[in-house]
């Protein structure tokens, strides 16, 4: 549970450190009479692209959990060295049926984590990529308008 609270803790954090500095720099020249439009074109456009990115990347752990399984599942045989040789406990025999449904779940579960670790390195590439993006943007001058409506 303290896990769970955590890492909401943290990414309250960092929503707050990413999506502050995206709005002020997306409000900064606008005037003040067109900021509920944008607002919503905003809010729009923010969760549009987060439904995407979610589908991608859910699309993403389902395509390296099958890929991940069946590398695995082959490296699995009566003939492997690790598995002839080691002294596995019996729920994993593959000689039984309940044995080998053991021994499947296990290589599913490693599978799985395995796509979530793929999932996580390719959000932490696009971040890391994603740093210098600020820098594009000029300083802002307020004009007359911005000013007023503070």
């Amino acid at each position: 549970m303290f896990t769970l609270l955590w890492t909401g803790v943290v990414q309250g954090i960092g929503f707050g450190f990413f999506y502050v500095p995206l709005t002020v720099l997306s409000f900064a020249t606008l005037d003040h009479r067109y900021r509920t439009e944008a607002a919503g074109m905003f809010n729009l456009c923010r969760n549009v692209g987060s439904s995407v990115a979610i589908s991608v990347l859910v699309g993403l752990v389902i395509r390296y959990t099958q890929i991940n399984h069946a590398e695995l599942a082959g490296m699995v045989s009566l003939y492997s060295p690790m598995i002839g040789a080691a002294d596995y406990p019996h729920m994993w025999s593959l000689a039984e049926p309940p044995g080998r449904a053991a021994l499947n779940s296990e290589v599913s579960r490693q599978a799985a984590t395995i796509a979530y670790l793929n999932d996580f390195k390719l959000m932490t590439i696009v971040s890391v990529l994603a740093i210098p993006l600020p820098l594009l943007f000029r300083k802002q001058v307020l004009g007359k308008d911005a000013s007023a409506s503070r």
